[in-house]
């Protein structure tokens, strides 16, 4: 399962990201939006293969991990949140 490069959660109305997340090395593709995640773990910042994040329809209050991803990230998805912020990517 380590090798696994696109993970949907859609729609399952999470309200954390599950911890076996993080050990998906070569993940480039995770979807998470619709889901009800108020934050993002510090720890998707080990997820040096993400290239894209889908953020929509969720109730985050921060989206600092994000930022942190920015820089390697090809599509960052954060948009209906419960702030307004924009990630320059």
């Amino acid at each position: 399962m380590q090798a696994l490069t696109d993970l949907g959660l859609a729609g399952n109305h999470l309200a954390a990201l599950p911890n076996s997340v993080i050990q998906l090395a070569a993940l480039q593709k995770l979807a998470c939006n619709g889901n009800s995640l108020r934050q993002l773990p510090p720890s998707l910042m080990g997820l040096t293969s993400l290239k894209q994040l889908w953020l929509q329809r969720n109730r985050l209050v921060s989206i600092d991990p994000v930022a942190g991803l920015s820089v390697r990230l090809h599509q960052a998805l954060a948009l209906v949140c419960a702030l307004l912020e924009l990630v320059a990517i």
